[in-house]
């Protein structure tokens, strides 16, 4: 079942035109994440490295995957901004940032996380899949609050 998700999710990828990347050389177990250029023609990019863990590369494909989706319902001024407040949080540490950028970070975030909730109830209506991921990405989510010494709470919807 989650070799077929997955398989699902990379041609999802495909057909919007991000090319995949898989890179033995990333040093981080579990790692998954969006190269995105400046020159849009050169389009974006998902690098993999190695998974332990299936269910994990489930959620974190369907949650770039959010943010592809998002980005794209922004316009070019917004996507920038948010590229570069997402690469300062990277680089930097969300806790670095300033206020106005880690608020940015957790929406695109939590968007990010709504968007691969809604991919993952089109491709399953497995309770147990669902929840799981639900909970995870909600666990996600409040990791980025602590991070960012923020008080409020978040959960997605079921």
């Amino acid at each position: 079942m989650l070799e077929h998700l997955r398989h699902e999710v990379y041609e999802l990828f495909t057909h919007k035109g991000v090319r995949i990347e898989v890179s033995e050389k990333v040093d981080l177990l579990n790692f998954c994440c969006l190269k995105i250029r400046y020159q849009p023609a050169q389009g974006m990019t998902l690098v993999v490295g190695r998974f332990t863990d299936d269910f994990l590369e489930l959620l974190l494909i369907c949650h770039e995957f959010g943010h592809v989706v998002h980005y794209e319902n922004l316009s070019r001024e917004d996507a920038e901004v948010a590229y570069c407040t997402i690469f300062a949080s990277n680089y930097r540490g969300l806790e670095n940032i300033s206020p106005e950028g880690k608020q940015l970070v957790i929406s695109i975030e939590k968007k990010a996380s709504e968007y691969a909730m809604a991919l993952l109830r089109t491709l399953t209506n497995e309770k147990s899949i669902l929840d799981r991921a639900r909970n995870t990405y909600n666990e996600w989510i409040a990791g980025y609050l602590r991070k960012a010494n923020l008080s409020e709470t978040y959960a997605l919807a079921s």
